[in-house]
C-alpha cells in the first residue's frame, strides 16, 4: 500500500511523464478536440489540478450535465495514451471515476482487463506494476461509485470482482460490494 501511494504521489507530481503536466498545460491534449464534451472535460480537469480547487463541484456538475459525452471522450482519451503516460492515464480514469456514469464502466473494464505490468521498476517502457495497481484500484472505484448510484450491472461487476485473482483488487471490491450493500 506504502508504495503504491508513493507511485501515486510521484505520478501527481508528473514525474515520468514527458512533459510536466500543469493545470493551464491541457493535460489531456484536449484543447483541439471538436468533441461535444471536450470543454467541459477540460474545464473539470483544470479544476481537479487547480492548487486550491474553489471551482471542482461547479465543474462537476457540467461534467454531470453531458455524462454519456464526457464518457465516450474519456474513453477514447485513455485509449490513445501510452503506457508511460500513468498520470494521464489515471486522470482520465479519476475523471471517469467521479463522473460515476453507467457509460464509463466500459472504460473502467478496458483497464481491468489490461495485462498485468512486469514489476520491473522501468519507468520508461510502459507503466510499472505499482502505477498499473493505482490505475486498477481507481478504475475499481469508478465501478463502485457507478454501482452506489444504484446501476445493477456495476453491483454486478463488483460482485464478480470480490473473487479474482488480484489479491488487493479483490479485497478493495469485497469492501465496496459491502458498503454498497448497506446503503
Amino acid at each position: 500500500m506504502r508504495a503504491s501511494i508513493l507511485v501515486l504521489l510521484v505520478a501527481l507530481s508528473g514525474c515520468g511523464d514527458p512533459e510536466p503536466v500543469a493545470a493551464s498545460h491541457d493535460p489531456l491534449g484536449l484543447a483541439r478536440s471538436s468533441h461535444a464534451a471536450a470543454r467541459v472535460v477540460r474545464a473539470h480537469v483544470d479544476a481537479s489540478l487547480a492548487p486550491a480547487a474553489p471551482r471542482y463541484d461547479q465543474t462537476l456538475a457540467a461534467l454531470e450535465q453531458q455524462s454519456a459525452a464526457a464518457a465516450e471522450l474519456l474513453g477514447d482519451t485513455y485509449r490513445r495514451l501510452d503506457t508511460h503516460e500513468a498520470f494521464r492515464r489515471w486522470l482520465v480514469v479519476h475523471t471517469a471515476a467521479k463522473l460515476s456514469h453507467p457509460a464509463c464502466l466500459a472504460l473502467f473494464d478496458a483497464v481491468l482487463a489490461e495485462p498485468r505490468a512486469a514489476d520491473d521498476g522501468d519507468l520508461h517502457h510502459g507503466a510499472t506494476a505499482e502505477e498499473q495497481g493505482v490505475l486498477r484500484l481507481t478504475a475499481l472505484d469508478g465501478i463502485a461509485r457507478v454501482a452506489q448510484a444504484g446501476d445493477a450491472e456495476a453491483r454486478a461487476r463488483l460482485a464478480r470482482l470480490t473473487d479474482g485473482p488480484d489479491a488487493s483488487l479483490a479485497r478493495a471490491a469485497r469492501r465496496a460490494y459491502e458498503m454498497e450493500a448497506v446503503r
